[in-house]
Order: structure tokens, then sequence, then C-alpha cells
């Protein structure tokens, strides 16, 4: 079994511009969707049929479950490509 220094040297000397490449990639499309919601800000209350201050949560719901979700990405991700770190 390969300790850690090891996996990390031999995934980052393969390919390291693809890695990058891959990871600027990641933090473009979660930007996006952590912005998809901004203009939607005026018509939340209407869209929800709530109040002004219940539709703000659907703002802070959504950046939630963005971090709620990116280390299960990340995990997923791992799991895909073979990473053990």
């Amino acid at each position: 079994m390969k300790d850690a220094a090891t996996s990390r040297t031999s995934i980052s000397s393969h390919r390291p511009d693809a890695l990058v490449a891959t990871l600027a990639f990641a933090g473009i499309v979660v930007s996006m969707m952590q912005t998809l919601v901004v203009p939607l800000i005026p018509h939340l209350p209407g869209l929800l049929h709530a109040s002004a201050e219940d539709a703000a949560w659907a703002v802070t719901a959504t950046l939630l479950a963005a971090c709620v979700a990116t280390p299960g990405f990340c995990r997923v991700s791992n799991l895909r490509a073979g990473s053990s770190w």
C-alpha cells in the first residue's frame, strides 16, 4: 500500500495541467451555482408565496447546501479517480 505522499506525488506528476484545469473548472462551477439565486432575490417572495424575511432563507439554504455538498463531491471524485487522499 502506498503512503499518502507517494500517491500525491505520482498523481500530480502525471498530468499537472489537467489537474489545474479540472480544479479551475470546479471552482467556476461552484461559483456559478452559488450566484444563480441572486437574480431571483426580488422575485422570491412572490414565487414562494412567503414574506421577504422567509424568502431570504432560500438564499441561505442554497449556500448551506453548497457547503454541505462540497465534501461529498470531493469524496465521490476521489473514489472515481482512485485517489486515497
